[in-house]
């Protein structure tokens, strides 16, 4: 059994079909041909090519598949992106919500976190793309805590560009007790733990019942600029 591959010129035509609307939008958008064997090899050679370009993405896009035999290749290309400085957004599309009604975005924020700027542009977009609504929620120890963190949301939405109507939900409990009372939205999004587990992120995704993202900073982006 002979099996025929598809030319260079081939993938590149289908590359331009695949990116034509975007570019009619007005975005710049580039597209590259890579020949690689290996998949994984595939994905380390492109983000080096792209750190070339002039306008160079500092953003991998990825996806976590319910079927646990994938979570090898993707904990694999998240150590590339890793490697190569990339901010990291996984998705994990519920079977059967899937992006739900497109209006409420869950935001969770910890004050301290590296990816919170990431997180709350992507949910920013997403309004924009959407007209939907964002929520910021947090979790406190007690009602000391949950008081600072309130107060400091509130001057995040004020100084940053997240839209005023943006709600403040701030809970006492832990990170998982929050998750319980937290009002249900169509797409929750979080920044990933520092020691980043794909069993953490399969839990949270069943515990929300909704299509979650998870967002690791790259280190470039700011809500402020």
């Amino acid at each position: 059994q002979v099996k025929i591959e598809e030319s260079e010129e081939e993938l590149e035509n289908q590359l331009k079909e695949l990116y034509a609307p975007v570019e009619k939008e007005g975005i710049f958008t580039a597209a590259t041909v890579i020949e690689s064997h290996n998949f994984l090899d595939g994905i380390s050679i492109i983000t080096q090519v792209m750190r070339g370009m002039f306008f160079p993405p500092n953003t991998i896009f990825l996806t976590m598949s319910a079927d646990r035999t994938k979570d090898k290749r993707l904990e694999e290309m998240i150590a590339i992106s890793v490697r190569e400085k990339l901010g990291i957004i996984i998705l994990s599309l519920h079977h059967k919500a899937g992006f739900g009604k497109k209006e409420n975005i869950n935001v969770w924020v910890h004050l301290g976190s590296p990816n919170r700027d990431l997180a709350i542009l992507i949910a920013m977009q997403l309004v924009h793309n959407w007209d939907g609504h964002i929520r910021l929620i947090s979790a406190a120890d007690d009602d000391e805590e949950l008081e600072t963190i309130n107060l400091a949301l509130h001057k995040m939405i004020d100084h940053a560009r997240i839209p005023s109507s943006t709600e403040i939900h701030v809970f006492r409990g832990n990170f998982k007790e929050t998750i319980n009372k937290a009002p249900t939205a169509d797409i929750n999004i979080f920044g990933t733990p520092r020691d980043l587990r794909l069993d953490t992120l399969h839990e949270i995704s069943e515990i929300t019942y909704s299509s979650c993202l998870f967002i690791k900073d790259s280190g470039e982006e700011s809500i402020f600029v």
